[in-house]
């Protein structure tokens, strides 16, 4: 069995439902975008962080 030195990413599959669509407000779409777009830019920055170690280790020759 081989080792990896980086634990591997769990991933979660889910099931999509096929719901009917439903008519939104435009005002209620921007809204949910804007809302998703925080939360995509939130989750790369997390992780780019997570890649270099996080914001708890000192500066050293950088």
């Amino acid at each position: 069995m081989t080792r990896h030195a980086k634990p591997l990413d769990l991933q979660l599959n889910l099931q999509l439902v096929d719901a009917p669509k439903m008519a939104m407000p435009d005002s209620k779409q921007r809204e949910l975008s804007l809302a998703l777009m925080e939360l995509l830019v939130a989750a790369a920055q997390a992780s780019h962080r997570k890649q270099d170690g996080g914001g708890d280790e000192l500066e050293t020759d950088r």
